[in-house]
């Protein structure tokens, strides 16, 4: 097998732009035959602990449960989702919680995440922080999705807090959040 680099000849130009184009899909399609799905709690007990693990194009699936922690996507593009992704049954959106702990938001985005980051099919409770109880998005533009965002408090945005930033939210409920403004 050989290729022709020449942009000497006719046609050399076009063959290089054909060859730079074909190794691109072929490390594209590559890069996602290497995504996996990692499981919480089988896997990773903390669903931290899976976004740290985790890399680009991973999925992790949350079981159903009580996740007692704050969660950061540190610009990873990873689909962070419970059982409802793949049943499609909202109750797993009620049993599937993650629950703020001290003083931050209980799920912030603030490292140029894209929609290629996504929270799907969860509760979120129990955050605190100066901007975005519930969720913080800073700078970042992430899929939010069949969420339940409820009891957080902040200064601004109680439930979501943006700053430059441009979400797409589908189906979620906002609801009891606090803010001061």
């Amino acid at each position: 097998f050989s290729v022709n680099l020449s942009t000497n000849e006719k046609g050399g130009t076009l063959m290089m732009k054909s060859f730079f184009t074909l190794l691109f899909l072929i490390v594209t399609l590559l890069s996602n035959l290497f995504s996996k799905v990692i499981s919480v709690p089988k896997d990773f007990v903390k669903i931290q602990v899976a976004l740290d693990a985790s890399s680009d194009g991973d999925t992790i699936l949350v079981e159903k449960g009580l996740y007692k922690e704050n969660i950061d996507f540190y610009g990873k593009k990873v689909v962070v989702t419970s059982r409802f992704n793949d049943s499609g049954d909202t109750r797993f959106i009620k049993k599937t919680i993650i629950k703020g702990q001290g003083d931050d938001p209980t799920v912030t985005f603030a490292s140029n995440e894209d929609l290629s980051s996504a929270l799907i099919g969860f509760t979120i409770s129990g955050g605190e922080g100066s901007i975005g109880g519930g969720v913080f998005c800073s700078m970042a533009s992430p899929l939010l999705k069949n969420l339940i965002i409820k009891e957080n408090q902040s200064e601004k945005g109680g439930g979501i807090g943006l700053y430059s930033s441009d979400p797409q939210i589908q189906d979620v409920k906002l609801i009891d959040n606090r803010a001061i403004w």
